[in-house]
């Protein structure tokens, strides 16, 4: 009798820009993870970057996608619909799996209309709510997410609270949503370096007290307000530096504002950089002044690190980070609060120590790339069972 060879489930992940950010990375992991004796994933994205770049070293098929932006545009976004309904047409695929707000309405669309079996969204934040758009832009996402939900078999979330605000606004249920935590792999963040050398190479001082920024250059980021604290904090702290790591087009408001405050020589911007589980052995704490985040997955990264934090208490941040006991968290825009915070830090090398011991415990299982993977992979069986079985 001749072995029957077993058909692998073709999955398609659809990411809009090629950048690995927070988004970025989760698309690549859940890629990566699932095994390979039963499903072959496939990536569709907007643009070339280091996700994409990433994606080719670990053989995993691409299929750019021209006319995939972030910003709104009729005209390319029809494009980009009609390239997604003909790439799907054409490989077949099993699930689609798509990724942020751009990426997760017109893949949802396609894959409705090429009548996929299995489309699964993960929700990486809530731009209808408080992202930079104007009103009238919100209000059409918020209808697109809307019907987008309609013909979604499951939205996953990555946190707890991202779930409940897509509740709230009636667009998901409890029944065709999960919260699924955007898992970190762990071990990457807990390693041993030089780190005298590592700072002579960035030009930093033996003795600084580095305090990390890693966040894109963007509105909503609130860079400006960690580089309007820094005056505050000198005034207390000596020798504090700040390095903020990502590129953004806010880029050169930010350097000019630091200019203008006189601070200058207490930042560095790196840009974006591949050494960040470097980097973060260099810092002593890390920063995050988002006015909105979904996640704060640097956030998880720096605790796995062993770093103390100090964030905006908002959005899915308050679910990773734990309160008072592995960082600080304060009110967006608090500039007071935010320098106040960074001061006693910097200060308390006892605080410092408790915290790092703290956020270690904290994060490890609970947080972890294989514990996501496992999680998603969860949901595909539960949903191609389903699919079987109707």
């Amino acid at each position: 009798m001749s072995e029957t060879k077993t058909m692998k489930i073709k999955v398609l992940h659809i990411h809009t820009r090629g950048i690995i950010g927070g988004s970025g990375t989760n698309t690549l992991l859940s890629m990566m993870g699932l095994p390979k004796d039963r499903f072959e994933a496939e990536l569709a994205c907007g643009s070339e970057g280091p996700l994409v770049e990433e994606a080719k070293k670990n053989n995993l098929t691409l299929n750019m996608i021209k006319h995939l932006t972030n910003k709104i545009n009729i005209f390319y976004d029809l494009l980009a619909l009609i390239e997604l309904v003909i790439l799907i047409n054409r490989k077949d695929y099993a699930i689609v799996h798509t990724h942020n707000s751009k990426a997760g309405i017109l893949g949802r669309a396609a894959a409705n209309i090429c009548r996929v079996p299995i489309i699964i969204h993960t929700q990486h934040s809530c731009v209808f709510k408080y992202g930079t758009l104007n009103y009238f832009q919100k209000k059409f996402y918020y209808f697109l997410e809307l019907v987008s939900a309609r013909f979604t078999d499951k939205i996953i979330y990555i946190t707890e609270s991202l779930r409940q605000e897509f509740i709230n606004a009636n667009i998901s249920k409890e029944e065709n949503s999960v919260a699924i935590y955007s898992g970190i792999e762990v071990d990457k963040f807990r390693i041993n370096i030089d780190i005298l050398d590592k700072k002579q190479k960035l030009g930093l001082a033996k003795d600084d007290f580095v305090v990390g920024v890693v966040s894109r250059l963007e509105e909503g980021k609130g860079n400006d307000y960690v580089i309007r604290a820094i005056p505050k904090i000198t005034t207390q702290a000596s020798g504090v530096k700040f390095v903020f790591v990502g590129e953004g087009e806010l880029k050169g408001n930010l350097e000019r504002l630091a200019e203008s405050l006189g601070v200058k020589d207490k930042i560095l911007f790196l840009g974006p950089r591949q050494d960040v589980p470097e980097l973060l052995q260099v810092f002593d704490i890390v920063c995050l002044a988002s006015l909105y985040e979904g996640m704060g997955r640097v956030l998880l990264e720096a605790q796995a690190a062993g770093k103390p934090i100090v964030a905006t208490k908002i959005g899915g941040i308050i679910d990773v980070v734990n309160e008072n006991k592995t960082g600080f968290l304060v009110a967006p825009r608090d500039i007071d609060a935010l320098s106040g915070a960074i001061v006693k830090l910097a200060q308390d090398r006892n605080l410092r120590r408790q915290m790092s011991d703290e956020a270690i415990r904290f994060v490890d299982y609970r947080f972890s790339s294989a514990k996501m993977i496992v999680d998603i992979l969860n949901v595909y069986e539960e949903l191609i069972f389903k699919n079987i079985t109707l």
